[in-house]
């Protein structure tokens, strides 16, 4: 026998409306995922046209530093370049080739200064007895000090007075 339509109809009704919903929520889900989905490849564009401009505008600081501070870097390397003329220093690079000084190299290669100095590297003739130096202290004034205890003082920051003879 037949079930009558008011015993049914509620219950079919209710699975009607759970259908029609899951259906509502799965269209609601995708969309919500498309939409995400977009805004994070917009994201990514924009980083990357961030990171290029920023890059870009790096790149021309550093570029108009260089250019505002070239005079005084030209300057100081051929100041450098004089002044290691003046202590004779051998500016010949490996090749032979003479190359201008450019501040002080992190690295000296072997035959660069300091050991191209006059009389580097070459064994120091021990001081007759009694000879002295003349030496400059940091506070200004000048002295005679034995020739043996000159090592000490230019430690502590006195400088060999040049034209100076020595005494004995």
């Amino acid at each position: 026998m037949p079930l009558p339509l008011a015993a049914w109809l509620p219950s079919a009704i209710g699975a009607a409306g759970q259908l029609l919903g899951a259906g509502v929520s799965s269209s609601g889900a995708t969309k919500a995922a498309e939409i995400q989905a977009k805004y994070l490849r917009e994201a990514l564009a924009y980083e990357k046209q961030r990171d290029q401009y920023l890059q870009s505008l790096e790149a021309n600081r550093y570029g108009n530093l260089e250019h505002r501070l070239s005079p005084y870097m030209a300057l100081g390397q051929g100041a450098s370049e004089r002044i290691g003329r003046l202590l004779g220093l051998d500016l010949a690079g490996p090749g032979g080739a003479e190359q201008s000084v450019q501040g002080i190299p992190p690295y000296h290669a072997q035959g660069s200064f300091p050991g191209n100095l006059p009389g580097a590297g070459q064994p120091k003739q021990p001081a007759a007895p009694g000879a002295t130096i003349m030496l400059r202290a940091p506070d200004g004034s000048v002295r005679a000090v034995p020739a043996d205890q000159a090592a000490h003082f230019t430690a502590k920051g006195a400088v060999p007075v040049q034209g100076a003879t020595y005494g004995t």
